[in-house]
Order: structure tokens, then sequence, then C-alpha cells
């Protein structure tokens, strides 16, 4: 065979090669791209559960409240319970809004609907999640327990089970996004700023 025919034979191949280079690099950044896209709404996931678990303490109290009052014979004596009560309602709502909630509980059904399979307990947990939020934001406007009635009429959860309820959640996301780290436990979070953070700052 003539050097001009693998010249030829080379002009042919070339380019044929820098296609199928082409093609397999766009589907990798494609995957990459997509890869990336999920990472960023299960990290909305993440920052709207952290989000609601800020507020739970504050819900709870004011739902446990009004249930108190709701279970009480004598409406009367409670008239000044239930005046107090809406205030602190009020005042909960005057610093997070209801627009605001209601958004954060659409995200979460959109997103985990959206973002995690059907197959994983994390989706089941998170719209459970949401709604209870959402069971509980409806009772606090309406000054009703009716809307818990229905799916929480054995109570809602303590702030601490439902801390580390939420945790789980944390957890069971952080591990969808395969990036390799895990989440930090609190004990650990706490164990340092005791033993070690307060030192480094020079507090201690």
């Amino acid at each position: 065979m003539k050097t001009t025919d693998y010249f030829e034979i080379a002009k042919t191949i070339v380019p044929f090669v820098a296609v199928t280079i082409s093609i397999i690099a766009l589907i990798i950044s494609q995957k990459n791209t997509q890869k990336q896209i999920r990472v960023n709404k299960l990290e909305e996931i993440l920052e709207i559960t952290s989000t609601l678990e800020s507020y739970y303490s504050t819900l709870f109290l004011l739902t446990s409240d009004l249930m108190k009052l709701e279970l009480s014979e004598d409406k009367k004596e409670n008239v000044p319970k239930y005046i107090d009560l809406n205030g602190r309602i009020e005042s909960f709502f005057t610093h997070v809004s209801n627009d605001k909630l209601q958004s954060q509980f659409s995200r979460l059904y959109v997103l985990s609907h959206a973002y995690l399979p059907n197959n994983n307990s994390v989706k089941l947990k998170i719209l459970a999640y949401s709604h209870l939020f959402d069971a509980i934001i409806l009772s606090l406007l309406h000054k009703d327990v009716c809307f818990l009635n229905t799916d929480f009429s054995e109570g809602i959860p303590k702030p601490k089970k439902l801390s580390l309820f939420a945790g789980s959640i944390q957890t069971d996301i952080i591990e969808e996004m395969n990036l390799g780290f895990d989440r930090l436990p609190d004990a650990h979070l706490i164990e340092y700023f005791k033993e070690d953070f307060k030192k480094d700052c020079g507090i201690l």
C-alpha cells in the first residue's frame, strides 16, 4: 500500500474519530449537567426541611395549647387563654408568613416527586413531614384542631422526636446526592462546641 493511501485512510478515519469523541463528550457533559441539577434540587429539599424544623418548637407549643383549650369544657374560663394564644399565633405569622410556608410545602411536594425514586422511603418521609406541618399551620390559622384530628388524633411529635426524624431525612438526602460525604451527627458538633470551640475562640 502506498503512503498516499495511508493518508487517504487517515483523512477518512480522523474526522470519524473526532465526531465520535465529540458525541461521547456531549453525552458525558449532559449526564453531569443532569446530575448537578438533581443535586441542586436535593440541596433545596435539605434547606426546606431544615428551615421547617427550626419553626417546630414554636409550632408545637402553640398547637399543644390550642389542643388543650379545645378539649377544655369551661370555655368562659379559658377566654383569657384564648386571647393570649391568639396573640402568640398572630405573632408567629407576622414573622413567618403563611404564603412562605405554603410555598415551601408545595416545593417539597414537587421536588420529592420529581427528583426522588418511588422505591426509596425518603420520598414518603418527606411527604409525611410536609403533611404534618401543613396540618399544623391550617389548625393555627383557623384556630381549629379539626385539621389535625383526621391524621393526628393521637397528637403531634415532640420537638426532639421530630428533630431526629428530620435528621434521618437529611441523612437520606445526602446519601441520594452520592457525593461521598455523610451528615455530621449533632453529638459531634455539641462535643466540639463544648470542648474545642470555646478554647479556640478564647472563651475558656
